[in-house]
């Protein structure tokens, strides 16, 4: 079985690395979660990984708000990806992706 993570309106904020880490087929959901203050915000790293955001801050990290590697994927809806200190999205690697639908990345 592969592992999954389910957050609702949750805080997860002032970790040396990862607010929200999703690997090796992993899939993770929230929904109305406050993740900031973390190195990244949240990750889907790994072929299959995916991570589901719904009405959730992934502000003020250390470095990004949301990112996808090695053909992970984030799927943002209605969220603010903001005020992070190197980017608020990005996607590295083959097959990776993020989609934003009514998000704000300043």
């Amino acid at each position: 079985a592969t592992s999954r993570v389910t957050l609702s309106n949750s805080e997860v904020s002032n970790n040396s690395r990862i607010g929200v880490g999703i690997r090796e087929s992993g899939s993770g959901e929230c929904t109305g979660c406050k993740i900031e203050q973390n190195q990244y915000g949240v990750c889907a790293l790994n072929e299959g990984s995916t991570v589901v955001l719904s009405r959730c801050s992934a502000n003020s990290n250390g470095r990004y708000g949301a990112a996808s590697s090695d053909g992970g994927a984030v799927d943002a809806t209605e969220c603010s990806l903001s005020e992070n200190k190197q980017l608020g999205v990005g996607a590295w690697h083959v097959g990776s992706r993020v989609v934003l639908r009514r998000c704000k990345a300043e």
